[in-house]
């Protein structure tokens, strides 16, 4: 069976509410069934940027404006 992937897209990574609910949510996924790609708007906020790295899901910046 193949891994779904899901690309979650977010304004930045700061410490806010929903980004630590992305990285709870994104802690909890099975790896076998769900492959995550983190997309943010915006890189100056990356509080929560190592902590995803290190869960093994990429994060991409479209570094806008």
């Amino acid at each position: 069976m193949t891994a779904l992937h899901v690309v979650h897209l977010i304004e930045a990574l700061g410490p806010g509410g929903a980004e630590r609910l992305l990285y709870t949510n994104l802690k909890h996924f099975d790896p076998s069934r769900v492959r995550s790609t983190v997309f943010t708007v915006y890189s100056r906020a990356n509080h929560w940027r190592e902590p995803i790295l290190e869960l093994g899901v990429p994060v991409i910046s479209l570094d806008c404006d």
